[in-house]
């Protein structure tokens, strides 16, 4: 094929063809992909896939978005939703139970403000006490 040809149908003058294939989404539709993941946090990958469905009306999978948010710097998984208690913590949530719980009917609440184990606070909200543990 002679190279004014290949310039005609392809729009390129290079003989070899990608070694990979084309991203499917483009920079504006992977800068919105990562806008949504921030601003929504209980987005899912799947949601987001629909929604660039529908506005570009071609398929993209959730693990696109998965990737695509990896390579923003995000993280494309959710963090826990409870975080499963290890010995110590077991340890101060029966002794703040037989102490205080059974007695005035206080709710323990656990706050993170990390999504690891770490920097765990317990609470007691009736009484004020805290038991605060870290990493």
């Amino acid at each position: 094929m002679r190279i004014c040809d290949r310039w005609m149908q392809k729009s390129a003058t290079n003989r070899r063809d990608r070694s990979h294939p084309p991203q499917c989404t483009t920079s504006r539709e992977d800068r919105q992909i990562v806008r949504m993941a921030v601003t929504d946090h209980p987005v899912t990958s799947r949601t987001v896939a629909q929604h660039i469905e529908s506005v570009t009306h071609h398929l993209v999978s959730a693990r696109t978005i998965q990737r695509r948010l990896q390579q923003s710097g995000l993280s494309a998984r959710r963090p826990l939703l409870g975080l499963p208690l290890t010995q110590n913590p077991k340890r101060l949530h029966r002794q703040w139970k037989e102490g205080y719980g059974r007695q005035s009917g206080m709710k323990l609440s656990l706050l993170t403000s990390h999504p690891s184990a770490c920097n765990t606070t317990m609470v007691g909200f009736d009484s004020g006490d805290t038991v605060e543990r870290g990493c």
